[in-house]
């Protein structure tokens, strides 16, 4: 977990997880082993990371998302309220 980064009560970080520099993880996520997540990013409350993902620099993942297995969030990426992610989200997009 790097500098400046704030984990929420009820947050839970499976094994092998990478969190970088000034990153927001809000209460009650889970976020499943071996994922990254980079640089500025914030992880809304509620999400839900499976295993193997990347989540790239400032990107935001909102509240109760969940995100299969082995997927790509690119930076500057948006992933709205309750959404539900199968593949990957190139860099910028919403």
């Amino acid at each position: 977990v790097g500098p400046g980064t704030c984990v929420n009560a009820g947050a839970v970080l499976a094994g092998g997880v990478t969190v970088g520099a000034h990153v927001w993880i809000g209460s009650g996520c889970v976020i499943g082993h071996d994922t990254t997540v980079e640089d500025f990013s914030l992880i809304a409350p509620r999400a839900v990371l499976s295993g193997f993902v990347r989540v790239g620099p400032t990107a935001y993942v909102g509240g109760g998302v969940c995100v299969r297995q082995r997927v790509t969030i690119g930076e500057r990426a948006l992933v709205g309220l309750g959404g539900v992610v199968i593949a990957d989200v190139a860099a910028g997009t919403t």
